[in-house]
């Protein structure tokens, strides 16, 4: 039986008048962002899916096993996110300084709801041996819980937003806990408002701004001695144009502390600001945009990494594209806006087994454009990497097509062609990128999206089915199976060891759930059922493993005891991942056991019944998973990819060739040649024989006839003695 839900239920400390008070101003509570605008957002196409027998292979999954099984935590009707765009669960130092006392501990901030609507802020505090010492509310009333840890007092820093003016605008709120006062947790400064939405309207870009969802970090200081606790808090208004769609522009603020300013529980002196670029989306000056986003610190550097999206009266639709906002000063003064081109990839639509249609056709049979772009990619927060080098975020890229009844883009089928990646940008090179995170292709660091139905990337499809038709892959990394809401519910969140080098992206995943809920045979016994899925990397995101499942469904060969009965969702790995000797890292997860599948706090979905948080933690081998690297036949030759990946013919700022660099290990003929999708040859490169050593070519875009090609997706081939290889590149025009 499913867990009892009125003994969980827990003690409240909220005065009577404040209950009656935010009952009453519930509606506002619990406002969330709202989807895609209509005329940007694929709508559904019903068609014939079929389904690969191996869509889920098992090899290369790292060892893993609990250290901490799922602890019951507090049970709340809040079955919604917690922070969107950070981790509300933090892992201590092992030593609090100042009095070097004993740490290693962690913090979990989050809300829970009463069933008036009423919900509270919540601390846990679980030790280094995995107790739960504490797991009570901090007294105040609040949503969107979210924290980061000093690592030198090991003390939290807490924010969240609240409804407690009369006319119903929120506030933004933090507090600390002074843990390395005595050693232990629980001295809780009075919460302390940081954005007063009606005091401080003469920093507000428009005047019914409404910051709320705050998200902090903390890095050093400028000032010696000092730490630095950087916070902001997105608009929940809509754009101020003629578009009116959401577009959150931010308050960003900073202050700096010291051990003894929190043992005396001062309150922060906050510098504000807003960015320019984000307040002219937020104006449509020029145009509508809405950008999604994550904050990372380390050192100086302070940056802003995500995505926007835009709208236009009339088609063509305009793209995506990542942007990255950066302050090298402490976040003092302006900031630094980057941008990719846009972020989007042609795909060469298959054919069928008899070449007489296409994977994606219109009715009358002609062939639809087909492309990979960004989509259901709202919830992440952003790491850094490679020796902070590099940031990353985890996101979803969906396969879409273009009919002849509009100029629409579109999902197909049921929504199933959504695709994890890891999307990069370089700090040194300013250059943007990305990584098939699963299911990932033969290259899955080639800079060209895995297609669903060529995974070993040779041009050529894979496998079809009876009826001729490509078989592909399919995927849906999100828990809520109704495509629509993919919005409200995907979330994608990142773990790091920056020291190792290890990465851990960890998600909900309801492939399996959806294929129930779309009918599809053999799966009915995942009616309800969700997945926690997790892929780690032991080298800074060069190579990923194949997923860690972990399921209730005791028929499925993922099914873990630890989750009997339980509907995992939401869940949060916590910031860092400790070193346990001999490559065996420690991940912390916080999540929610929802009662009812599906988030009755978000569109009603599911019933109202609640649910109960949980932490538990995992030892992870991050050195049983074999890379591509570990595995690769030893070659007399190496071929590189392209650089850069795509060029483009045209553009002030853009190359008019890319270069191919191989070398040969004896000295050889080599020949390397350009082959279109349909395999038929472009060019030929080279043919001629080299000296042992390192070599490179140029591709200016011509054929054997040069004249320039069309843009789209090229292979290029090399042979030498023995061996072949091949990869992949795009050229866009």
């Amino acid at each position: 039986m499913k867990k009892q839900i009125y003994q969980k239920l827990f003690k409240k400390k909220v005065i009577l008048v404040l209950a009656l008070f935010f009952f009453a101003n519930l509606l506002f509570s619990e406002v969330f962002r709202k989807p895609h605008p209509e005329n940007i957002k694929p709508v559904l196409r019903e068609e014939k899916i079929s389904i690969r027998s191996d869509s889920r292979e098992r090899h290369e999954v790292p060892e893993y096993s609990f250290i901490i099984d799922p602890q019951d935590l507090q049970f709340g009707y809040a079955d919604y996110f917690q922070a969107y765009n950070d981790l509300p669960i933090g892992v201590q130092p092992l030593v609090s300084y100042p009095n070097e006392s004993p740490a290693g501990g962690i913090y979990i901030g989050y809300r829970t709801k009463n069933s008036a609507g009423v919900s509270q802020v919540n601390y846990a505090y679980i030790n280094s041996t995995g107790y739960v010492e504490a797991d009570v509310s901090l007294g105040a009333v609040g949503y969107y819980v979210d924290l980061a840890i000093d690592d030198y007092t090991a003390d939290p820093i807490v924010t969240w937003h609240a409804y407690l003016d009369p006319d119903g605008t929120p506030d933004c709120f933090y507090t600390y806990d002074l843990y390395h006062l005595m050693g232990t947790h629980g001295i809780w400064k009075p919460p302390v408002i940081w954005l007063d939405m009606n005091n401080q309207q003469d920093l507000f870009p428009f005047p019914d701004d409404e910051f709320v969802w705050p998200i902090l970090k903390i890095g050093p200081s400028p000032i010696e001695n000092k730490k630095r606790v950087y916070i902001y808090a997105s608009n929940s208004t809509p754009a101020h144009g003629t578009v009116g769609y959401p577009s959150e522009n931010v308050m960003f603020a900073y202050a700096d502390f010291d051990y003894n300013d929190l043992n005396n529980q001062i309150d922060f002196d906050w510098t504000y600001q807003t960015f320019p670029q984000f307040d002219a989306w937020n104006a449509e000056d020029p145009e509508w945009r809405r950008p999604f986003k994550g904050l990372a610190v380390h050192d100086n550097i302070v940056l802003f990494f995500g995505y926007h999206i835009g709208t236009a009266s009339e088609p063509p639709e305009p793209e995506d594209k990542l942007f990255v906002l950066i302050n090298e000063n402490y976040g003092e003064g302006g900031f630094e806006f980057y941008e990719s081109e846009e972020w989007y990839f042609p795909m060469e639509n298959p054919e069928t087994q008899d070449g007489s249609g296409w994977l994606f056709e219109n009715d009358d049979g002609s062939e639809q454009p087909v492309k990979s772009s960004i989509f259901h990619t709202n919830q992440f927060n952003v790491v850094f990497k490679d020796d902070y080098s590099k940031v990353g975020f985890i996101g979803s890229m969906c396969v879409t097509f273009q009919d002849n009844t509009d100029d629409k883009w579109k999902y197909w089928g049921n929504g199933n062609m959504f695709y994890l990646k890891e999307f990069i940008f370089d700090l040194n090179s300013y250059e943007f990128s990305f990584i098939d995170l699963y299911p990932q292709g033969a290259n899955p660091n080639d800079n060209i999206p895995m297609y669903p139905w060529d995974l070993n990337e040779d041009g050529i499809v894979d496998e079809f089915d009876e009826d001729g038709y490509p078989v592909w892959v399919m995927d849906w990394p999100i828990y809520y199976y109704v495509p629509d809401e993919g919005f409200h519910y995907n979330h994608y969140f990142l773990a790091s060891n920056p020291e190792n080098g290890w990465l851990a992206a960890v998600w909900t995943d309801g492939n399996y759930a959806k294929l129930n809920y779309d009918g599809f045979a053999g799966f009915e016994e995942w009616n309800d059922i969700t997945e926690i899925a997790i892929v780690v990397s032991k080298d800074n995101g060069e190579t990923w493993s194949e997923p860690i499942f972990m399921n209730a469904n005791i028929n499925d060969g993922n099914y873990v005891p630890q989750l009997d009965e339980m509907i995992p969702c939401f869940v949060y790995p916590a910031d860092f991942i400790e070193d346990l000797g001999d490559d065996h890292g420690k991940l912390h997860l916080f999540f929610l056991d929802d009662y009812s599948f599906g988030s009755y706090h978000s569109g009603q979905h599911g019933q109202d019944i609640g649910g109960t948080f949980q932490y538990a933690s995992l030892d992870i081998d991050f050195d049983s998973y074999v890379s591509a690297g570990d595995h690769n036949v030893v070659l007399s030759s190496f071929l590189a990819q392209n650089y850069p990946n795509p060029f483009c013919l045209t553009g002030d700022s853009r190359t008019n060739s890319t270069r191919i660099d191989f070398s040969i290990n004896e000295s050889d003929n080599v020949l390397i040649e350009i082959y279109n999708m349909k395999g038929q040859k472009v060019k030929t490169l080279t043919n001629d024989f080299y000296s042992a050593n390192d070599h490179s070519v140029l591709w200016d875009g011509t054929n054997d006839n040069n004249r320039i090609v069309s843009g789209g997706i090229y292979f290029y081939k090399m042979r030498t003695g023995e061996d072949v290889t091949a990869k992949k590149m795009i050229l866009m025009r």
